[in-house]
This record gives structure tokens, C-alpha cells and sequence, in this order.
């Protein structure tokens, strides 16, 4: 009786565990995806507020430093790193309704074109 009790405790976990598994590989793919090409970011950004706590831990691993350099609207494919942080940071606001703030040597001035593009689109 021990061992069946043993047996059915086993693959209860192995199916929760397969069905965890599942929504983080999906989590992860659409993570991986944004600022890849510049299209369907938002739409991304939208479906991943299905699983937020999960989307939300994900995007923190993605985050780190990027360099200080212009990035032009026509040039976005030569930045995709850059992008891909950006958009990732965008998806954080998206989700938890905070801003997420970093030190820079340059100062932001109010309404300036950086300052804009750092800022949440309009979902």
C-alpha cells in the first residue's frame, strides 16, 4: 500500500511539474522575441500579463547594461540588444505599473526625444 501511495504521489508531481513547464518555455520564447524585429512588441507585452509573476522574474534576468548610443527609428536593426533591453524594461512598466530607473552620467531633460523613447507606449 506504501508503494502505491509512493507511485500515485510521484506522477501527481511529474504532471505538475510537466504543466509548469510548459508556461515558462511559451514565457520564455515571447521574452526572447521582443525587440527582435520591432513588430508585434506590444501585442507580446499584452499576452504575457496572462502569467505575469513568471513573465515579471523572467524579464529581470534579461535586463542588463547597455551602451550610450544614439538609436535612430531607421537604425533599430543594428541595436537589437539594445532594443530587446529596452522592450523588456517596457514590458516591466506594462506589468507592474512602476518605473524602473537606472543612474546615467547623462541627464534627462523633460520631454526630450530620449527621454520619450525610454517612455511606455501608448497601449
Amino acid at each position: 500500500m506504501a508503494g502505491l501511495k509512493s507511485y500515485w504521489m510521484v506522477l501527481i508531481a511529474c504532471i505538475f511539474l510537466s504543466s509548469c513547464a510548459v508556461p515558462r518555455k511559451s514565457v520564455e520564447a515571447k521574452i526572447k522575441k521582443l525587440g527582435a524585429d520591432n513588430q508585434g512588441d506590444i501585442e507580446i507585452i499584452k499576452s504575457l500579463s496572462t502569467n505575469r509573476q513568471l513573465a515579471i522574474k523572467l524579464l529581470l534576468r534579461e535586463l542588463h547594461v547597455i551602451p550610450e548610443e544614439k538609436l535612430l527609428p531607421s537604425e533599430f536593426e543594428k541595436h537589437q540588444n539594445s532594443m530587446h533591453v529596452i522592450w523588456c524594461l517596457r514590458a516591466m512598466r506594462y506589468l507592474t505599473g512602476k518605473k524602473f530607473l537606472s543612474r546615467t552620467t547623462t541627464p534627462l531633460k523633460k520631454g526630450t526625444l530620449r527621454q520619450q523613447f525610454l517612455a511606455l507606449p501608448q497601449f
